[in-house]
């Protein structure tokens, strides 16, 4: 089972915050999924964008759909 996170620096995993609020989403959730966390800081729209959905199908093409998927936009 997968999480999918992407988005800018609220989402990437090197903030002050710890764990941040992935890894507390994965927790509350279910703490055996597996969290994959594409966001970057500073990464951009076009950068979400296209990471999302050339993750989203090379999972897909593999046989692991993510049972959630997150992005956020700046």
């Amino acid at each position: 089972m997968i999480l999918y996170v992407n988005g800018c620096s609220y989402s990437y995993k090197g903030r002050d915050i710890e764990p941040n609020w992935a890894e507390r989403l994965k927790g509350a959730l279910n703490p055996q999924l597996k969290l994959l966390n594409d966001a970057r800081s500073g990464g951009g729209n076009d950068r979400i964008l296209h990471t999302t959905l050339n993750t989203l199908q090379s999972l897909m093409n593999e046989g692991k759909k993510p049972e959630l998927v997150y992005r956020d936009w700046e």
